[in-house]
């Protein structure tokens, strides 16, 4: 079980490393482009992001995560699958490249014809390098993964931002884009020059398509689901108005994004790797603890601070989002959790109940939607924070149905963390009442949250806080200071 932890840890370190960096760098390029862009160009760029999102799910088809998955791997497999993804983006690029005008009509905005068709491309561009990233995963290969993830990044976003300054408005959140196949591929080959051929086994396509053609179903329902929103406020209300909502969706989305992305990429091929039923339970609940244990205090402090954050950092021509953002977070704060449970199911070849969690939530989801729409947008996102809640409570019934978990069991495992964050957040509420600064609120209420939710953890022992500590001392601490003197 300890080689398990240590791969399991080490991968969580690394991608630690680069979503810590990435996020630092995506919030100052973030600060910077929404001072010099409007909310209308951020709510243009988001108008056609579902008919993309469909596309990929069609593209995938859920055959990349089937070879994590099989243990008997071989040549023809990696083959199979990359001539599969190759052949099926083509179809769906040139599909949205044609109706890239009916999509344009639909938002009554001309400028999306051009901008779908970049998108298209550009994906199509993008197929030719998923087997690579899916090799990286199966080798638990997370160090190159993360690092090849963070120059890539970093380059664009500083294409972007030079863009901005430079004029170009709406294009310079597309066109640097295309940089990002290429440089992919050149930092891939550089790694390990390895190409998986253009051999296809239908024998091979059925058998991953016997897995995934569930788990395509299931995404394909989330991501309809996950664009939804943005497709209903484009169509209904002003671009801007859609601009107001992406901001603030993607920085209520930050905390939990961050974690699912730590824990994530590194928890499925680790726990497929376990094979002993009595180790994979608990390597799950330990993930599910540690990782509401990270994000909780990160959505409770942004949703106090949301008001001296936005006023601050992007300026007040943001105002309109505060309170979107404030409700947003706490219907992202199970974000992690849910991909945790939805991996577990995955791990333990119920792909089946997958597709019924899927189904089960987002109907109830959307009818929260229809029921909202004719209220306004802030009713809207009322309802994501009430269905939130439901689909974690069916995640739970599930994982108990599968993993012999009780709910009661489960939700003693993060019921710690909600405390603390909660009372952390009524802390931060208490003092910034004190201050008119917006600057001030924001800098006492980010330190007054650390100081406390530390004292807590160790004031009440916390086994969570005790975990990050140990990481932190023996895998990052100890490594640099043998550098070091090395």
């Amino acid at each position: 079980m300890s080689g398990t932890r240590d791969t399991m840890f080490s991968g969580m370190i690394w991608t630690f490393l680069r979503q810590s960096s990435l996020q630092i760098f995506s919030i100052a390029e973030g600060i910077i482009l929404a001072r010099i862009l409007s909310p209308k160009d951020y709510g243009l760029v988001a108008m056609p992001a579902i008919f993309m999102a469909i596309s990929g799910c069609f593209i995938d088809s859920g055959f990349a995560t089937a070879l994590v998955r099989d243990k008997t791997r071989k040549a023809i497999d990696y083959s199979t699958v990359f001539v599969t993804t190759v052949f099926m983006t083509a179809f769906f690029s040139l599909l949205l490249c044609l109706c890239s005008g009916y999509i344009a009509d639909f938002y009554n905005e001309p400028i999306l014809k051009t901008i779908v068709c970049a998108n298209a491309v550009l994906l199509f561009l993008n197929s030719f390098l998923s087997i690579q990233n899916t090799r990286l995963t199966i080798k638990l290969d997370f160090k190159a993964q993360n690092i090849i993830r963070t120059v890539t990044n970093i380059v664009i976003g500083i294409v972007v931002i030079i863009c901005a300054l430079c004029g170009m408005g709406i294009w310079s959140l597309v066109w640097p884009n295309f940089i990002m196949p290429f440089l992919n591929g050149y930092l891939y080959y550089r790694h390990d020059r390895w190409f998986p051929g253009f051999k296809f086994s239908w024998r091979v396509w059925r058998k991953y398509f016997s897995f995934g053609s569930k788990l395509l179903i299931s995404n394909l329902v989330s991501v309809i689901y996950d664009n939804l929103y943005p497709m209903v406020i484009g169509k209904k209300f002003p671009a801007a108005d859609l601009g107001y909502f992406t901001k603030a969706s993607s920085y209520a989305e930050l905390p939990s994004y961050t974690i699912r992305t730590i824990v994530g990429p590194v928890a499925y091929p680790v726990m497929s790797a376990i094979e002993k039923e009595e180790e994979l339970r608990t390597s799950y609940l330990r993930l599910v603890a540690l990782s509401c244990y990270l994000v909780f205090p990160l959505v409770f402090g942004m949703a106090i601070l949301a008001k001296p954050f936005i006023m601050v950092l992007i300026t007040e021509k943001w105002a309109p989002a505060i309170v979107f953002l404030q409700l947003l977070c706490f219907a992202r704060m199970w974000g992690p959790f849910v991909v945790l449970s939805k991996d577990f199911l995955q791990v333990k070849g119920r792909s089946d109940l997958f597709m019924k969690i899927e189904l089960i939530t987002k109907a109830l989801s959307i009818l929260a939607l229809v029921i909202c729409i004719p209220i306004g947008i802030k009713a809207m996102c009322v309802g994501l924070v009430i269905t939130s809640v439901f689909s974690m409570l069916v995640n739970l019934m599930y994982v108990n149905k599968v993993g012999g978990f009780s709910v009661k069991t489960q939700l003693k495992n993060i019921a710690p963390s909600i405390i603390y964050s909660s009372s952390m957040g009524l802390i931060i509420y208490l003092v910034i009442l004190q201050l008119q600064s917006y600057a001030a609120q924001l800098i006492v209420g980010i330190v007054i949250g650390i100081i406390y939710y530390i004292f807590i953890s160790k004031v009440t022992k916390s086994r969570d806080y005790k975990s990050v500590m140990s990481i932190v001392k023996e895998k990052i601490v100890k490594r640099f200071v043998k550098k070091s003197w090395s």
